[in-house]
């Protein structure tokens, strides 16, 4: 897990030794030199002692600022990271989780709607939801639930303002964990109403791999 500050607090997750995955929308509008990614902490703070700023945004070229479609974007780190017991990238998805499982969400976000920022990460097991169930508040809203999309939800627990960017993951056999998806939008902070929706990692596992590979 990764802290990534830039057009907001955000999160991300590693996926290369150079590479960061997040959604477009926590660095849209921003120039890459502006952007500080903290690496290997729990604690959000620690994130300053030793940032790593970011020399290359790619976001992705049909992402939509009004309804958050195509909400994913690749951050280049001007430094590599080294792995260690607290540094590993994360094993990409190449198939959308079923509906029904749970998937488990980390972040630094507010707990609470409008609440205090936590110091400590935390995590939140929620049930991926289909779609069509996903999309019946959504779509209200102006905010249509994409192909590219999947959804959480989990009665009075839920993402919230600062978690975006942060991976989903879930494990698809035991012991064995990929990310899913890339927090893209939350109405609210654990609204019953409104699942917490994400960039599905899978839908999207072509183009991520063809612009690191393109840059490498």
């Amino acid at each position: 897990m990764l802290s990534i500050v830039g057009a907001s607090r955000c999160g991300g997750s590693l996926i290369a030794l150079s590479w960061a995955l997040t959604a477009s929308h926590c660095v849209y509008g921003v120039n890459a030199q502006d952007v500080i990614v903290g690496y290997g902490i729990h604690n959000f703070n620690d994130t300053y002692s030793d940032p790593i700023t970011a020399d290359k945004l790619i976001i992705h070229p049909d992402y939509n600022n009004e309804t958050f479609e195509n909400d994913i974007a690749l951050v280049h780190l001007k430094t590599p990271l080294t792995l260690g017991y607290t540094v590993l990238p994360v094993c990409l998805a190449e198939f959308p989780p079923n509906v029904g499982r749970p998937g488990v969400v980390t972040g630094w976000g507010s707990l609470s709607s409008d609440g205090p920022y936590p110091d400590s990460l935390q995590e939140v097991a929620a049930d991926i939801v289909s779609n069509k169930e996903c999309n019946k508040t959504y779509s209200k809203e102006g905010y249509p639930i994409t192909d590219g999309m999947i959804c959480t939800a989990k009665p009075n627990k839920g993402t919230c303002s600062g978690d975006s960017g942060g991976p989903l993951v879930y494990e698809y056999s035991k012991g064995y964990w990929e990310q899913v998806g890339v927090l893209s939008l939350d109405n609210g902070c654990a609204d019953k109403d409104y699942p917490s929706v994400y960039a599905r990692v899978d839908y999207y596992i072509d183009w991520i791999l063809s612009e690191v590979r393109g840059c490498e």
